[in-house]
């Protein structure tokens, strides 16, 4: 058995070389998938396309006791020329693999890589992305977005999550677009409790101007809307605190909505 501990540390050591690839950063979560009835790998966007072509995605199950789980999609990557939320998710990931009672009542998929054309290409988007606009819920022609509507359309999501990074920022910001009063005050709730801890951030419910546009939400001729979550990374920190930063909120987040839907709040 693969120990998770050792993948997160290849993580760490995959970022540090000097010229990366950052799809490499995955290679240690593949291949602890291999070996882990907890952590599978998939890939999305398979109309007529080859394994390249393809976005894995990760999918950990935690424990459940037999109730309806928490269910969260994840997103980075979703400019090419970002690293950082790549990064800071596929070690989110090795985490909780490695305590999975932290995610006990919880499910987790996340495409680390949401671009990886425009990643592969090292630019933020590609010139066909730029010309059309990478928009959702319009026929889109590009895979990763026809990828992402397919995984809204498969699971009856509570949150969905994507990190971005804003470069000149020196704190995070948080987005928030909640599907209700009742998600939106269980989402300020885990805010509060991350604030108190002593990280400098700043958060808005319903933004009209924000350091990036909602994209995935409100589902079209959908019941079930999910909470929509932006976290902007603060590009001007360090790499690594970055992360944590994200990793943090990312679990607290979780376990708020977990608490929720077990007092049959959510």
């Amino acid at each position: 058995m693969r120990n998770p501990n050792h993948t997160d540390q290849q993580i760490r050591n995959f970022f540090k070389e000097e010229g990366a690839e950052v799809t490499r950063l995955l290679q240690p979560l593949m291949e602890l998938s291999s070996h882990s009835s907890t952590l599978i790998l998939g890939y999305g966007g398979g109309e007529k396309a080859t394994r390249k072509e393809l976005l894995p995605y990760f999918h950990v199950c935690g424990a459940g006791g037999g109730e309806e789980p928490v269910r969260a999609l994840i997103v980075g990557g979703w400019s090419g020329e970002e690293t950082t939320t790549t990064y800071a998710i596929a070690r989110f990931l090795a985490s909780i693999e490695e305590r999975l009672r932290l995610v006990s009542g919880i499910e987790v998929t996340a495409y680390p890589i949401a671009n990886l054309e425009a990643r592969r290409a090292g630019i933020a988007v590609t010139p066909e992305q730029e010309k059309e606009g990478v928009r959702f819920w319009c026929d889109s022609p590009f895979r990763h977005v026809r990828a992402l509507e397919n995984e809204l359309r498969r699971y009856s999501y509570d949150l969905v999550i994507i990190l971005r990074e804003a470069a000149p920022a020196a704190d995070m910001e948080v987005n928030v677009w909640p599907d209700s009063e009742v998600s939106a005050s269980i989402v300020r709730d885990a805010l509060n409790r991350y604030a108190s801890a002593g990280t400098a951030f700043s958060w808005a419910f319903d933004p009209e101007n924000g350091p990036f546009p909602r994209i995935f939400t409100p589902l079209p001729e959908s019941g079930n809307q999910p909470t929509e979550v932006l976290i902007a990374l603060p590009g001007s920190r360090d790499q690594e605190e970055q992360a944590n930063q994200g990793m943090g909120l990312l679990l607290t987040m979780l376990h708020a909505a977990r608490q929720a839907k077990a007092e049959g709040v959510l």
